[in-house]
């Protein structure tokens, strides 16, 4: 689904102020999400003109983020709030991202559900992979995460 016709960030994930990362989404479809967010002066981990590298998990778990948010949009339900609860793996090419940097964040979903899942997300600067990272995400009732699902 091109850019134009999805919604806003805002309209998908539960994040509001200083922690919604994201931008824009760039592409949905049924199994992967392509979004866009850029490292801005008042970026909540901007230090000494840097960032540290290992926000692209959290830029990753945002993006699956986006993306259950908009396939419960699409089956007519609200963005629901999601928890990441592992990174099975990650590996970082680069120490840092710096002030002025777009990045692409692009996630596939590997396996599970409404509730559990698994996704594999890459991160971009200029076409140049920044991050691999493996999520695991929750997204069902909070009573049944303390029975351990």
């Amino acid at each position: 689904m091109p850019a134009g016709t999805l919604p806003t960030i805002s309209e998908l994930v539960p994040h509001r102020g200083p922690m919604s990362l994201l931008d824009s989404v760039r592409r949905w479809e049924e199994g992967a999400i392509t979004c866009e967010a850029s490292i801005r002066p008042d970026h909540p981990f901007l230090d000494g003109g840097v960032v540290d590298v290992l926000v692209a998990v959290e830029l990753v778990a945002q993006a699956v983020a986006a993306y259950a948010g908009q396939r419960d949009r699409l089956a007519g339900k609200r963005p629901r709030i999601g928890f990441l609860v592992s990174c099975r793996e990650a590996s970082f090419e680069v120490e840092s991202l710096a002030l002025g940097d777009t990045l692409t964040i692009e996630v596939q979903h590997v396996w599970g559900d409404d509730t559990l899942g698994s996704f594999k997300g890459r991160v971009l600067r200029a076409g140049a992979l920044v991050a691999s990272v493996e999520v695991g995400v929750y997204g069902g009732p909070l009573d049944r995460m303390k029975e351990g699902v």
